[in-house]
């Protein structure tokens, strides 16, 4: 019977632990999102507002072990672009996808809340990422709503 209390003890404090590891809204330095620059910069001019950011991981995939995803965000002079990098992860060996192309920063309201949506164009179609309190993005689906498992879906900053 002591080993039962111990074992509950022990799940309780994990729980515990896990419980501040969620979303924090009151730290506004946390839910900032990377500057981006001033539409009115003239070219060759160096914005004080330059943005290159990185974010990588791995999202899921119906068909493969996952798909390693780098995105690298970059605003200066030249304009707003992206870099993105896909690695499909299988047994019979892996397929890299590069594609770049122009991004755009909005305002959408997701959980009630608005947050930072980052929008990707790639070759007709759009690709949607909110910007997360902790800095992560979070890919959002064709309509631009969170995915139901919006953890898998997540890019840590790098």
């Amino acid at each position: 019977m002591p080993l039962l209390r111990w074992s509950a003890a022990a799940l309780l404090l994990a729980l515990l632990g896990l419980a501040g590891c969620g979303r924090s809204d009151t730290d506004p330095s946390a839910a900032a999102p990377p500057a981006a620059p001033a539409e009115d910069t003239a070219p060759g001019t160096p914005s004080a507002d330059a943005l290159d950011t990185t974010w990588q991981g791995v999202l899921p995939c119906a068909d493969c072990d996952g798909i390693q995803t780098r995105l690298r965000l970059l605003a200066d002079a030249e304009g707003r672009r992206y870099e993105l990098q896909e690695t499909y992860l299988a047994d019979d060996g892996s397929e890299v996808f590069e594609a770049q192309g122009t991004w755009t920063e909005e305002t959408a309201t997701l959980d009630g809340q608005p947050t930072v949506v980052y929008r990707l164009d790639i070759g007709g179609a759009s690709r949607w990422f909110a910007l997360q309190p902790d800095g992560a993005l979070e890919m959002l689906d064709a309509r631009e709503s969170p995915m139901a498992d919006g953890l898998a879906h997540r890019l840590q900053r790098m």
